[in-house]
């Protein structure tokens, strides 16, 4: 008898924990050069997921400001991390700063944005591409005048 009532408890549990982990998005580093620039900015092309158009753009330009804090754009000209060798610890150490940044400031430093369409198929499935021309020299300096990283030379 016992066990009559417990499976379905175990199964709701189970499928409550399977709805619940379907529904957050990730953080998938899908950022790549998009083209040759001059040098000061970056042309990239970011992936964007959510269920809206909004969110989705707004997760694609996170993605790329949080690759070229971290990781640096292949074969680009800032193909290492702007926050240095040691980007995750400067990244930690720094971390309300950076996340506000990240959240709240990327539009400072976009000199250009074209969005692709939008299509929600699921939800670690890219909804949009972003296609985004970053000043990399304002937001180089924003980042030494707020002691984050040095200047370059010092």
């Amino acid at each position: 008898m016992k066990i009559n009532t417990a499976l379905p408890l175990i199964i709701s549990i189970l499928l409550t924990i399977g709805f619940s982990s379907c529904n957050t998005p990730r953080f998938t580093g899908q950022t790549v050069m998009h083209k040759a620039t001059e040098a000061g900015t970056l042309s990239v092309i970011a992936s964007g997921y959510g269920d809206l158009k909004f969110v989705s753009v707004k997760n694609g330009i996170q993605n790329a400001f949080r690759n070229i804090l971290l990781n640096g754009i292949p074969r680009s000209n800032q193909s290492t991390p702007l926050l240095g060798q040691n980007a995750e610890s400067t990244y930690k150490a720094n971390k309300r700063f950076l996340d506000n940044l990240i959240e709240n400031e990327t539009d400072a430093f976009v000199l250009e944005q074209k969005n692709s369409k939008f299509e929600f198929f699921k939800i670690n499935t890219p909804s949009s591409e972003v296609q985004l021309l970053i000043n990399l020299a304002a937001l180089r300096s924003h980042l030494e005048q707020n002691g984050v990283i040095r200047e370059f030379g010092f």
